[in-house]
């Protein structure tokens, strides 16, 4: 492989993804250059970094530079040292990417769900599956916006007995979130994502999700989504952590108020006037996410602007990033596994 390549930040291409609940704020604000492309269809996502499955159209592509247009998946099964790390890539396991990282726009509310652990995975024989652990961070939210995080008043067997009975509506916990906030799902959490949010996403590379309840309406096809009520019937619930987590939009770092045992990313805010370097932790990969105003970064062949939205996949085999703040101070995110 061309070291240029895995000694340099990596551009990659949205992947706009159609969701029934999803609207148009993602390619009005965040990506206006692919809003002809999305047509009249709601975008509820866009996959940003992306290793999922074995649908090359769910593989991220490289924008610029020496390997334009190949697949993310090429790279790292071409050399998954250089380009996982090798805290992440052990030999003799598939070279795959452990994290995705997406934007979500929620102009309804996403359905009620909940997504297995590592280990129930395992135990569940859900052979090139992961578990999923998950974290948002709000990039703008409606006055009235909520989630639903956890259950109110019922236990868990309790719901799914209500879910049963068509009345998935009752027993959820309802919380208000604010610009900047941050929520740290680990599996087995009940979840949804009400109308109004728009968000940022790091979680593990995996699409287990068990469904327990979407609003009694129809998916994009005309038909009720598939609910998943036995399959989540095995799932056991981590007790609720704090909701927004500790901190807030002035907190530079998030990571050290993730749980050490069990967060399986790190997730920081980088805020700069002046330029900054960020250093990625030795043996693993990162990846860079620009949330607000300009700057320039090196990109092998030299200093290249880049524009609020643009997302890189920053290999181990470099050393990490440097960013040069243009008229404004930048805001963005700096995620790595762990």
């Amino acid at each position: 492989m061309n070291r240029r390549v895995v000694n340099s930040p990596i551009r990659l291409q949205p992947i706009l993804v159609p969701r029934v609940w999803g609207g148009d704020r993602i390619v009005k604000e965040i990506h206006p250059s692919l809003r002809s492309s999305a047509g009249d269809l709601p975008i509820g996502e866009s996959w940003e970094v992306s290793d999922v499955g074995d649908d090359p159209a769910y593989h991220s592509r490289v924008v610029d530079g020496p390997a334009a247009g190949e697949t993310l998946r090429s790279l790292i099964e071409h050399d998954p040292p250089a380009m996982l790390g090798d805290k992440v890539h052990r030999e003799g396991e598939a070279a795959r990417l452990p994290l995705l990282f997406k934007f979500l726009d929620a102009k309804a509310p996403l359905s009620v769900q909940v997504h297995p652990s590592d280990e129930l995975v395992a135990r569940a024989g859900l052979h090139g599956e992961a578990g999923k652990t998950e974290a948002w961070f709000i990039l703008d939210s409606d006055p009235d916006a909520w989630i639903v995080h956890g259950l109110e008043g019922v236990e868990y067997q309790e719901y799914l007995a209500l879910a049963r009975g068509g009345r998935g509506s009752e027993g959820l916990r309802r919380v208000t979130l604010d610009k900047g906030d941050l929520v740290y799902l680990p599996s087995g959490t009940v979840h949804a994502i009400g109308p109004g949010l728009l968000l940022a996403e790091i979680q593990q590379s995996s699409d287990s999700t068990y469904r327990l309840y979407d609003w009694d309406r129809l998916g994009l096809d005309g038909q009720p989504r598939t609910l998943h009520l036995d399959e989540a019937a095995l799932v056991e619930p981590p007790e609720l952590l704090s909701c927004p987590y500790p901190g807030g939009p002035t907190v530079d770092s998030w990571t050290d108020r993730l749980p050490d045992t069990a967060a399986p990313f790190t997730i920081d805010e980088v805020r700069s006037s002046d330029p900054v370097s960020l250093a990625s932790i030795p043996g693993y990969f990162s990846i860079f996410c620009l949330l607000s105003g300009l700057a320039s970064i090196e990109l092998g062949g030299g200093p290249v602007e880049i524009n609020a939205g643009d997302v890189f996949f920053v290999p181990a085999g470099c050393a990490g990033v440097r960013l040069i703040p243009r008229d404004s101070a930048i805001h963005g995110l700096w995620m790595s596994p762990r």
